[in-house]
């Protein structure tokens, strides 16, 4: 039974004399939480040192262990050579691992000769171990700590002992340890770095470039004339990022050197427009590229002609970086000249996403009378990334006042189908365009324009698409379209989610387009059959409510939505009450009877406006550490039907260990009762080791208590 320790009371309260009580226990549990509460607790109190050290002695390796780890925030140069006595003869390899990363930190270089055996072997005439068998596993996680703390101690006389432990044919892979222990070890240690790159090859020499491109620039100064002369590329490379700008080397490395890696590297450190010219003629389509990026709009006519003809060229041919290239800076070089060339690079199902998506970057950069038609046209298209990309850019043009574009994202919030475009040219509207619509079922179906009004930008959008039969009917119908009640399933060309998934798109690009045709087109969405696309529908309305006064409208969706058979759906809105409990008093009642809602999220947002003390004790047995924290923050945070004693002798008897941690984390004062608590003289070992734990505010939280 564990005696009695008074607490002090007050400022002064000393809280070591308590856990030095529990560290004394002959449970092994109990001394190891009482070591990391300890740590915890009374950071840099000698009293904590001594018993830590004093713990390396303990008859139990987790308590050794927990006591090394802990000495990193106590330890002191004059323990080293206790902390070397347990390196050695404790046989546990937890204490090892702890004692060589504390050595390392205390800067310790009595401990290198210890350190440089151990990279070669076991040293078993000087260490203990726990396989008597004298097999290699426990050694090698040794292994590795040595060499990391042998470079961090700049121990370069080991260099020849950490090179022979890598390159043994029955040892470990040490590539990562090794290198960077190198790198640390001064220019002793880089020039064995820099000869593994120009000798060896595969994963060693790209592992050793990595750490060499870390490093400081100026530690490679001296070694940039050598470097410079080297056979391997990847050498030449790095050694260019440590050269002056304007190294007249750096032009020569740009069209002569013979790999296209150093050319490209060369010419984009350069930035020299005069040479991008040159470079555009490269034998590489990735120097072209880059080259591309540098050029500056030539004033010379027939150079200028000769280059979009170039450009034009390659958007068509090629499938890598130059396509890319062209697309990004199009625009810029051909300001005045028809963007046909970039619509052709958006539509084409052929050409490279990275360049069709720049393409659609390029066109929403210009400002003429029919760059939103041309967005508006690629709303449809099969491929979702740019279906994002251009209605992206539609958002941004509707915040900015463009009325056509918040017109075009309403209907694809709708699920309305957009088909492609055939050209951007401007065409003559044709009334009896269809209208494809996603139905709540998931139909695709055209309904005819005596069932909804067509707005003109509308017809213009479908109209883009009718084939030249319909274009030349002048509007009769085909007679596949049915009029009236009697709608088809209207065969569409491309995947049929594209209207749905356009529809998701959308509802997350009105989060944030505060007008009010979007806000009716989330609100009507709201009422969607699909759980997906009603989701983002809420997501929007929850997002638009952030800054803007509720309306009744907002309310009774809302109200449904904390109803609504989906789960996100009812977690939205109940996140949204929650934070917002004044703005609309029966939105807040209906959160009040979600706190026993199935679903964890509602329950947390519902904890919030509990009123009834039942209600929240209730909560704080809740076996879901989210809704016990939620509500413990707001007992410790204002003054509240349960008070912080009644909270804390809750989560005590449910051994809620994750919400006791957090409320001493939280509070001086939750924390003090649990100190309180620890000194009393009738505790269970189960009780005095969940308040222990609850002290350790380092520890990660667990999903079980």
């Amino acid at each position: 039974m564990l005696q009695h320790v008074s607490p002090q009371r007050g400022e002064n309260f000393d809280p070591v004399p308590t856990l030095l009580m529990h560290f004394a226990d002959g449970n092994d549990v109990i001394r190891t939480d009482a070591v990391q509460a300890m740590a915890q607790v009374a950071p840099g109190d000698d009293r904590v040192r001594q018993a830590l050290l004093g713990a390396l002695l303990d008859q139990d390796p987790d308590v050794r262990s927990d006591a090394m780890e802990a000495l990193q925030d106590f330890a002191q140069p004059e323990d080293c050579d206790t902390i070397r006595n347990s390196l050695t003869g404790d046989p546990v390899r937890e204490v090892k691992l702890a004692a060589v990363v504390l050595l390392a930190m205390l800067k310790d270089h009595a401990s290198i000769p210890l350190f440089r055996k151990l990279t070669l072997s076991r040293a078993e005439d000087e260490v203990a171990w726990e396989d008597e068998a004298g097999l290699w596993d426990e050694w090698l996680e040794v292994q590795a700590a040595v060499i990391r703390a042998l470079g961090h101690l700049g121990a370069s006389d080991a260099i020849a002992d950490m090179l022979a432990a890598r390159d043994d044919e029955f040892g470990q892979n040490l590539d990562q340890p090794v290198f960077e222990a190198l790198s640390q070890m001064g220019q002793d240690g880089l020039i064995w770095l820099l000869a593994i790159v120009q000798t060896e090859t595969g994963l060693p020499r790209k592992r050793a470039l990595e750490i060499l491109e870390r490093l400081d620039p100026m530690a490679l100064v001296d070694q940039i004339d050598a470097l410079w002369q080297d056979k391997n590329p990847e050498v030449r490379a790095l050694i260019l990022n440590h050269m002056p700008v304007h190294d007249p080397r750096l032009a020569q490395a740009a069209t002569q050197d013979p790999s296209e890696l150093v050319r490209q590297a060369a010419l984009r450190l350069a930035a020299d427009p005069e040479l991008a010219i040159e470079a555009l003629a490269d034998p590489s389509t990735k120097v072209q590229a880059a080259a591309l990026d540098l050029v500056d709009r030539p004033q010379n006519a027939d150079f200028h002609a000769t280059l979009l003809a170039n450009m034009v060229a390659w958007a068509r041919t090629d499938d890598g970086p130059l396509v890319s290239a062209v697309a990004r800076n199009w625009v810029r070089l051909a300001p005045t000249t028809p963007f046909d060339l970039l619509m052709e690079i958006a539509r084409a199902a052929d050409r490279p996403l990275e360049a069709r998506v720049l393409a659609v970057s390029a066109l929403a950069d210009l400002q003429d009378e029919a760059a939103t038609e041309r967005l508006i046209s690629l709303l449809s298209n099969p491929s979702q990334q740019v279906r994002a990309a251009a209605g992206r850019h539609l958002a941004a043009r509707g915040r900015d006042g463009d009325e056509d574009a918040v017109e075009a994202l309403a209907a694809a919030a709708e699920a309305v189908l957009l088909p492609p475009q055939e050209t951007p040219d401007p065409v003559a509207v044709t009334a009896e365009a269809p209208r494809l619509k996603v139905s709540d079922k998931g139909d695709i179906v055209a309904t005819s324009p005596s069932e909804t009004a067509v707005s003109t930008l509308e017809a213009i959008q479908i109209n883009r698409t009718a084939s030249p039969r319909e274009t030349k009917a002048e509007g009769k119908p085909s007679p596949e379209r049915k009029q009236g009640k009697n709608r088809k399933r209207q065969a569409i060309e491309g995947p049929t989610e594209i209207a749905p998934d356009l529809a998701r798109i959308v509802l997350t690009l009105f989060q944030d387009l505060r007008d009010p045709r979007s806000g009716a087109a989330v609100l009507a969405m709201t009422h969607a059959g699909d759980d997906t696309l009603r989701y983002g529908a809420y997501r929007a309305l929850v997002a638009r409510l952030d800054d803007l006064r509720i309306t009744e409208a907002d309310a009774v969706r809302l109200l449904a939505g904390l109803k609504d058979r989906n789960a996100n759906i009812r977690a939205c809105c109940a996140e949204y009450a929650a934070q917002a409990p004044d703005t609309h008093p029966a939105l807040c009642a209906a959160l009040g009877n979600c706190h026993d809602d199935t679903d964890a999220m509602v329950r947390v947002a519902a904890a919030r406006v509990l009123t009834q003390k039942e209600s929240v004790l209730s909560a704080l047995r809740d076996d879901d550490a989210r809704i016990r924290a939620r509500v413990l923050d707001r007992i410790l945070s204002t003054e509240d039907v349960v008070s912080p004693e009644e909270a804390f002798e809750t989560l005590l008897a449910g051994d809620r260990i994750v919400t006791l941690r957090q409320g001493a984390a939280q509070s001086d004062d939750f924390k003090q009762r649990i100190l309180e608590k620890l000194a009393a003289h009738d505790l269970t070992p189960r009780t005095a080791h969940v308040l222990l734990q609850s002290l350790n505010t380092k520890h990660g939280d667990g999903a079980a208590v």
